[in-house]
């Protein structure tokens, strides 16, 4: 699991107005928390953040504070405005080495399904997964082998453990019913209508 610094500066939570300057120096607000303990209020560059959410894998973030102390995180959750698409907030949640933490990771697929060789197509309808795990065995993500995939078959979440190859320890939390995957067959072209005869 690669991580990624972020830099932070802690602030005293602020009104409306303190908030909309801190947007306007181009800073998000943000809260770190951790259950039974004070959350902290920080702010972090948009430009920097927005290379954090903008990314395709999963990633503990060190947040270095100015007086030089950092704290490793997961980001739970951010905001946008609808209006400008600029970060409002976000929310990150202080990791422990030996406590469990429940994350999204990208689901990564690999293979040519045998029946996209028989000219079927795939379609991925599930692309995270949410898991349980330590912070030690956060995967950045989850390979998915598909290449036995035949035409007209699904991947549910609960058949996934035989095809992912991350040997690392997680538990699923995602429905196990939920479709991941399927190669379908290729679309029937309907017959043209008839032409009508000459007169």
């Amino acid at each position: 699991m690669q991580t990624i610094v972020l830099e932070a500066e802690r602030r005293m939570p602020g009104k409306k107005s303190d908030l909309k300057q801190l947007r306007a120096n181009g800073n998000v607000p943000a809260t770190l928390y951790h259950k039974g303990e004070p959350s902290i209020s920080l702010s972090v560059k948009e430009q920097s953040l927005r290379k954090v959410i903008y990314t395709t894998e999963s990633h503990i973030i060190n947040l270095r504070f100015t007086d030089g102390t950092e704290k490793p995180s997961v980001m739970k959750d951010y905001q946008f405005n609808p209006l400008t698409d600029s970060i409002t907030h976000a929310d990150f949640q202080l990791l422990k080495s030996d406590e469990y933490v429940e994350v999204e990771v990208p689901i990564l697929f690999t293979g040519n399904p045998v029946g996209v060789v028989k000219g079927g197509m795939v379609q991925a309808t599930l692309h995270k997964l949410e898991i349980r795990c330590l912070p030690s065995d956060m995967p950045e993500h989850i390979t998915v082998d598909i290449s036995s995939m035949d035409m007209g078959e699904s991947l549910h979440v609960g058949e996934l453990s035989s095809k992912i190859q991350e040997k690392i320890e997680f538990t699923v939390l995602t429905d196990s019913h939920a479709p991941v995957i399927s190669v379908l067959a290729p679309r029937v072209v309907a017959d043209a209508a008839p032409v009508a005869p000459e007169a």
